[in-house]
This record gives C-alpha cells, structure tokens and sequence, in this order.
C-alpha cells in the first residue's frame, strides 16, 4: 500500500509537471507576414505607404508572441513578377530553457530591422512604367497558401491599377469595366489565374 501511494504521488507530480511546461512552452505554430509595396506609378503621385498605426500591429503581434518562430518578408510590386524580397526570421524559443531578458533584446533588434527595412521600401523612387500587381499578389498568396505557418498575413500596399500586357487599367474602355462591369474584369482574372482558398490568410490592403 505504502508504495502503490508512492507511486500515484510520483505520477500525479509528473502529470502536473508535464500540464506546466504545456502552458508556458511556445505555440508550434509559426507567423508569417508579408508587406507587397507597389513602387510602379507613371505619375509619380498618391504614393503608397504604411502608416505608423499599420506597423504597430505588426510589431505588437511579434512581442504577443515572443516565443514563436516569425518570418518578414517585404516584396515589390513592379513590372517583372520576381522582383526583389527582403526576409527576416526569428526562430522559436522555449520559456523554460531560455533567457528572458535575451530574448527581448533579439526581438527588439528583429523589430528594429523590420521597420528599418519598410522605412527603406517606402522611400524608394517611382522608376517603373508597367504594373504587374494581380500576377505578384496572386503569386505571393500562392506562397502564403503552401506556408504551413497557423497565421499569415499579407498587407498589400498599392493603388491597384494594373498595366501589363494581358490588362491596363490606365486604358479607358478597360477602367469603364473595372467601374461599371466589374464582373468582366473578374472573369478575366480568372482565365489567367486560378482563384484559390483564402480563409487561412489574412489580406489587408493600404493606400
């Protein structure tokens, strides 16, 4: 009897040190943000661009999470698909094995670097004529869709007015369509493009 009580005490006190390191240890799952700046405008006007509310967000969420894997990725919107990405990682920690106080101070240099990088994208010069926004923010979902990440975020930062070879929407008969007959410009998205489930990703956009 004297070990059968033995033996309960020492299970119960594992059982409570297993239900412990279950609260404090870091969610499995990975976030994900993507910023999409449009740098293409013939008019050199109505720049796009984050307001410091947009980029609290993003920064409250990281330290929300401290322990939890993160990536940031700022692409542009130009007039080639596969232009060029800037992308910052913080990997995941465990509470019970790591300094506090350490992991502070990486996060406070990881959000340091990603506001670095969007004060950067959003000083850079208007120095493209074509526009291929749909195919660059279909692609990037596309991305976001294969992530296994549990959150992802895309902030698209864009007038959204394309100007590429299958669609200009600085042409007046294709802009009519877009105001009048938006269905038309839909059923040409989806014959050049495969519309895809986006219940998992949150999209914001900002102008």
């Amino acid at each position: 009897m004297k070990y059968l009580v033995t033996i309960l005490i020492i299970v119960s006190f594992f059982i409570a040190i297993k239900a412990i390191l279950r609260t404090t240890s870091p969610p499995k799952n990975a976030t994900t943000t993507t910023i999409l700046f449009d740098i293409t405008n013939p008019n050199q006007q109505n720049k796009t661009a984050l307001s410091e509310q947009d980029i609290q967000k993003i920064t409250t969420q990281i330290e929300a999470d401290k322990w939890s894997k993160h990536q940031f990725k700022i692409r542009y919107i130009g007039d080639v698909l596969y232009t060029e990405s800037l992308i910052k990682n913080l990997a995941s920690a465990k509470p019970t094995t790591s300094n506090i106080y350490l992991r502070n101070t990486l996060i406070k240099n990881y959000i340091n670097d990603i506001q670095q990088d969007i004060q950067e994208a959003q000083n850079l010069p208007f120095d493209k004529n074509h526009s291929l926004v749909f195919e660059t923010i279909t692609h990037e979902l596309q991305l976001l869709w294969e992530s296994s990440a549990a959150r992802k975020t895309l902030i698209i930062t864009s007038d959204l007015i394309e100007n590429s070879t299958w669609l200009s929407l600085y042409e007046a008969e294709n802009y009519y369509l877009l105001i009048h007959e938006t269905e038309r410009i839909f059923e040409l998205y989806k014959e050049r493009f495969t519309p895809m489930d986006l219940s998992e990703i949150e999209v914001y956009f900002t102008y």
